[in-house]
């Protein structure tokens, strides 16, 4: 699963330690596309899980895709 991309330039990349943070394309709000492989399962909205005292990110599937149909 991929949650988004970024596209920093090389000398960005080289500078990076532990604790920066790399700003990717989507915004928390914005609908995640689900893949298993290439092929497309699912859209959903990413949201935070609580439990054992720990936080987790999840994906709640809005859309579940027709896996019937020829791709």
């Amino acid at each position: 699963m991929s949650v988004g991309r970024a596209r920093p330039l090389v000398r960005d990349l080289l500078q990076l330690a532990e604790g920066h943070v790399l700003s990717l394309d989507k915004r928390l709000e914005d609908p995640v596309e689900l893949f298993v492989g290439e092929k497309l399962i699912g859209i959903g909205v990413l949201e935070v899980v609580e439990g054992d005292g720990q936080n987790r990110l999840a994906v709640r599937l809005t859309e579940v895709v027709d896996l019937q149909s020829p791709a």
